[in-house]
């Protein structure tokens, strides 16, 4: 059987391990400022207005580093033509107990890149709406109802995925903070 499924198209969502435990969360935060936006529910916190960004603090160099030889594997995968591959933004949310992010995509950006610095039990996970739901609507599917798929993830794991990708994140239940670093990612022709 599995020599007859074609994979016509190549994966959408990549997700890999990176070991933050090197990087000093506590010291990259509270270099970063923060404020309430309108993309976030309850007790949630943005830095995607305020400078300095992520990518540019010395302490999170390797792990850019890192992430940028990721993106340029995921474009050779999708065989994209580009000369070089930067970081255009970048930003941290936390998500304190009943915080989460309402649906949206990450518009002209190439490649999005979400990093878990800080995910406790039962704070939430990220759900993805299937790019092929309005194509699916007559088939006799299970999930036809709910066009989201939720991707479980913990702490160190890292996901990218083409910023046109609709996603949501779940509401904290968890009394810890959840943590994550965003990255769009554009490349040069």
């Amino acid at each position: 059987m599995s020599n007859d499924i074609i994979d016509w198209y190549p994966k959408l969502i990549y997700k890999f391990n990176y070991d933050f435990s090197n990087i000093p969360t506590e010291l990259i935060i509270n270099k970063l400022s923060f404020d309430c936006i309108d993309l976030q529910r309850g007790n949630a916190l943005s830095s995607v207005h305020k400078n300095p960004h992520p990518h540019q603090l010395e302490e999170n160099k390797c792990f850019v580093f890192w992430m940028l030889d990721k993106c340029k594997n995921i474009f050779d995968i999708w065989e994209y033509d580009y000369k070089d591959v930067v970081v255009s933004n970048s930003w941290c949310n936390i998500h304190k107990k009943s915080g989460e992010t309402k649906e949206h995509n990450h518009g002209m950006s190439n490649l999005s890149v979400v990093s878990y610095l800080k995910k406790p039990q039962n704070s939430g996970e990220i759900l993805f709406r299937d790019p092929l739901d309005i194509y699916k609507s007559m088939e006799p599917s299970r999930n036809i109802s709910n066009p989201w798929r939720k991707l479980i993830t913990k702490e160190n794991d890292v996901l990218f995925f083409p910023g046109w990708l609709y996603h949501k994140v779940e509401k904290n239940n968890s009394n810890q903070d959840r943590i994550v670093m965003t990255y769009n990612i554009q490349i040069t022709t």
